[in-house]
């Protein structure tokens, strides 16, 4: 199956949490299910069951669209307005360029280019 981005805004202190899982769902066969089982289980906390529901629809929302545009990237890749104001916001944020270039979808050298050309 194929990788699909997703953005999400989570807490700050949820981020490496969030890198993980989707670590997991990468590269565990196996990872997806169980967490669905424990998602569909009585011992996951309140509010968690919508929460993975709301994100189960918006990955399949976007495995749906296969290759369309999303918010960042035009339909040939390329960051649109949007995206170019997201990356310099991330980065002024301090976050690391592999971390901005992942959450946009584009290559870390496109974001350290654009973060040179910014004077960051």
């Amino acid at each position: 199956m194929a990788n699909v981005q997703v953005n999400l805004r989570v807490p700050a202190d949820q981020k490496d949490l969030i890198h993980e899982t989707a670590r997991r769902l990468r590269e565990d066969d196996g990872f997806a299910e169980r967490l669905r089982a424990l998602v569909e289980s009585d011992q996951a906390a309140p509010g968690v069951q919508d929460q993975l529901n709301e994100l189960f629809e918006r990955v399949a929302a976007l495995e749906t669209a296969g290759g369309q545009a999303t918010p960042w990237l035009d339909a040939r890749g390329r960051l649109t307005s949007e995206g170019e104001a997201e990356l310099e916001r991330r980065l002024q944020a301090g976050d690391r360029v592999n971390d901005v270039a992942d959450a946009l979808g584009v290559t870390a050298s496109a974001v350290s280019r654009r973060k040179a050309k910014l004077g960051l």
